[in-house]
């Protein structure tokens, strides 16, 4: 038996480092050379031997107990051997690893075939690197060259698809005028939909994270109520302020990313709306909050009094925080649920955040974001709801390359793949 393999682009020989003893005559095998290789004009003669042909994972797909190629898929060139050459092959193959799993081939450095028909075996991290490297740069690229300007938010990309939404007002305690609510809501419809953005950091500048509605702004709202005479257009007038401050924090919720709020200083009034609204709540250990509307002499009504109940568990403190207007520390805060993680100063707050972030912007995003999505739905529906909303939704989102190559990834032990946009 001959112990090189008669087909072109198969680098299974000696000189290459291999001693390949998969070898056959069937036409089967032959047939799938010829797709492979993707030369249709060679075939191989009646005598040839060929060695096993595989593809590589991502371009299989189940159907049963079958593995059928993917549709458009250019197969990738394999060779299954039973044991490597004592000297390491390109593929960084160590000696003492038994040889059962598939090397990837790929054309040589120039990605043209040499005159030899001879392939180089490359590891599939340096693949996942350089698409690693793209995808960084495009998301940077996004960052200096279509990122909006807003007035009273900073937009910052401290990582690959990590998006930072600092609150820019620390000379008014950044607290919530017109204009932030506005932008406030227009920069978060813009992320939800930013394939360059996987999770979300909300941040504020200065001493404290937010000290609640600009009271200038509600003072400019009584001049507009005083050119209405009836009480019905004012209602009307007030009514739509509220709708709109509502659906400021709403498209926290909304965005199909995942939002971690990270709390220094005081959090007062609107800012407690808005943080209830986040995934994910971070504070440092000066970090206080209060929902301070009835020392004003009103009901809070953009979303504390309807979020901050069903992300606590006990009913009695939530009344004694709304009823009292009292201060909450954030050890109380840490230790009640409210909060998950408190630390030390921001620059660790931040640190921490960041790596968090990081880590689940590594995640598939159709995972992430169907997993928040199916966390919203289910928050307000029943149990039996819940599972029949992810249930449409998965039937769908099984099929998707992400699910296939993350199961590939976990079954071979392999490092994680590297996920395209969504």
């Amino acid at each position: 038996m001959p112990t090189t393999c008669s087909a072109p682009r198969c680098t299974n020989s000696n000189k290459d480092g291999y001693c390949c003893t998969m070898f056959a005559q069937d036409p089967k095998l032959k047939q799938k050379w010829i797709d492979a290789a993707g030369i249709p004009d060679w075939k191989p003669s009646k005598s040839a031997v060929l060695c096993e042909v595989h593809f590589h994972s991502s371009e299989l797909f189940r159907v049963g107990s079958k593995k059928l190629i993917r549709k458009g898929a250019i197969p990738s060139l394999f060779c299954k051997c039973q044991q490597p050459m004592k000297r390491k092959s390109l593929a960084e193959i160590q000696p003492e690893q038994q040889y059962n799993e598939s090397i990837e081939f790929l054309p040589h450095k120039k990605i043209e075939l040499r005159n030899d028909h001879s392939y180089v075996a490359v590891e599939n991290s340096e693949k996942q690197e350089k698409k690693r490297y793209l995808q960084a740069a495009s998301a940077l690229r996004y960052c200096t060259e279509m990122s909006p300007t807003y007035k009273t938010l900073v937009v910052t990309i401290p990582k690959p698809f990590v998006y930072m939404v600092k609150l820019n007002r620390p000379e008014k305690l950044n607290a919530m005028n017109p204009t932030m609510w506005k932008e406030f809501k227009e920069c978060f419809e813009g992320l939800s939909m930013n394939p360059d953005c996987r999770v979300v950091i909300l941040s504020a500048a200065g001493k404290t994270f937010c000290a609640g509605i600009d009271l200038q702004g509600v003072m400019d709202m009584g001049q507009s109520l005083a050119e209405h005479e009836d009480i019905a257009r004012r209602s009307k007038l007030i009514e739509s302020k509220i709708k709109a401050y509502q659906d400021s924090f709403t498209a926290i919720e909304k965005c199909s990313k995942p939002v971690i709020a990270v709390i220094h200083g005081a959090c007062i009034g609107a800012g407690m709306d808005m943080i209830s609204a986040a995934d994910i709540r971070y504070a440092s250990s000066n970090a206080y909050f209060q929902i301070k509307e009835l020392d004003i002499g009103m009901a809070a009504d953009v979303g504390t009094l309807q979020r901050f109940p069903k992300i606590m568990g006990s009913d009695s403190l939530v009344r004694e925080l709304v009823y009292t207007a009292r201060k909450y520390p954030a050890a109380e805060a840490l230790e009640s649920g409210f909060i998950s993680r408190m630390l030390d100063n921001e620059e660790s707050l931040l640190n921490k955040s960041i790596e968090v972030a990081e880590d689940i912007a590594s995640k598939s995003p159709v995972a992430v974001q169907g997993s928040k999505m199916s966390l919203v739905y289910s928050r307000d529906h029943s149990v039996q709801e819940g599972l029949d909303h992810i249930a449409m939704h998965n039937k769908a989102m099984l099929q998707s390359e992400d699910f296939l190559n993350a199961a590939m990834a976990q079954a071979v032990k392999g490092d994680p793949p590297i996920f395209s946009k969504l």
